[in-house]
């Protein structure tokens, strides 16, 4: 059973919470309590407060909807002429305040790429000397001209990030460190062209992606596993002696460009393949965007494509 919480407020009634067992929806008691709420704050009535909670709850027991005599049927229930605020005169969408709020954000802030200390700050990233993580070599194998090491860095707190490291037998080169949003598998092709260069290959993979792309709260509707899971680990450290360079596929452009910014010197630069809109497109063209791929509060400082530059 969901833990229940009434009329919670910083000291005041504005704030209130009713919920019940059960999947996501309607029932009578958050319907009940909805009018109660209502009541208070629309047409003033201070004896709907406090909602009582287990009052509302007896009200699902035996309760179907489809069975229940509103009164009204459809259009007659509606309080718009079409059912839908978006029509009505004036009507303005979260996004129409969100570009107001851009407008005014891109004015105030400065042009110039932020400084790694702003990006640590506002990502919650830390030194890659205050992570602790430790490499765990699982096997390693001659194949042809490649050295095949499998790795799993395994960070504070038990998550365990694989990894496959392919060297070139005689490679001086920087190595690349692969990403992407599915995972190693689709990366063969990209990694092969690299192996062929002569350059050492990392493909790793990363939160949400791979053989650790299930997660368990998926968000409602969600085309990636990982919405509410938006903390992205990443390595930064190479064996070679090289800062690596990174090439990011997909979404996993975001956290490979904080990377770039947070820690200047430890990435010798970042390539991104079909990487996700920058976040002032999203506002600007009101595209639905996922939250694994947003920094809150990022955009009064920088855009995520500005930490590429």
């Amino acid at each position: 059973m969901a833990e229940t919480v009434a009329n919670l407020g910083l000291g005041t009634d504005r704030y209130g919470m009713t919920d019940v067992p059960g999947p996501h929806g309607w029932k009578e008691s958050t319907r009940a309590s909805s009018v109660q709420w209502m009541r208070r704050w629309l047409m003033d009535d201070t004896s709907a407060l406090p909602i009582d909670v287990d009052a509302c709850r007896r009200l699902d027991v035996g309760f179907e909807l489809a069975k229940v005599d509103h009164g009204l049927d459809k259009p007659d229930y509606n309080v718009t002429p079409n059912g839908k605020i978006s029509e009505l005169p004036g009507f303005r969408s979260i996004y129409d305040l969100l570009k107001d709020d851009l407008k005014v954000v891109r004015e105030g802030r400065a042009p110039a790429r932020p400084q790694a200390e702003t990006v640590r700050r506002v990502a919650g990233i830390r030194m890659t000397e205050e992570v602790t993580a430790t490499a765990v070599e699982i096997s390693r194998a001659e194949a042809g001209n490649l050295t095949v090491a499998k790795t799993a860095f395994q960070f504070e707190g038990g998550l365990l990030v694989p990894a496959v490291t392919l060297a070139p037998k005689g490679a001086t080169k920087a190595p690349v460190l692969l990403v992407g949003d599915a995972g190693r598998g689709a990366l063969r092709e990209r990694a092969e062209a690299l192996l062929a260069d002569g350059t050492p290959v990392v493909v790793a993979d990363l939160i949400g992606s791979g053989e650790i792309g299930s997660v368990k709260h998926k968000f409602y509707g969600a085309k990636n596993d990982d919405e509410e899971i938006a903390v992205m680990y990443y390595m930064l450290k190479a064996e070679f002696g090289a800062a690596p360079r990174v090439v990011a596929c997909g979404r996993m452009a975001i956290p490979a460009a904080h990377a770039f910014a947070a820690a200047p010197g430890t990435i010798a630069g970042v390539e991104t393949v079909n990487p996700p809109e920058s976040w002032t497109e999203v506002v600007e063209q009101s595209i639905a965007y996922p939250y694994a791929n947003a920094v809150n509060g990022a955009l009064l400082h920088y855009d995520w494509t500005d930490l590429l530059k």
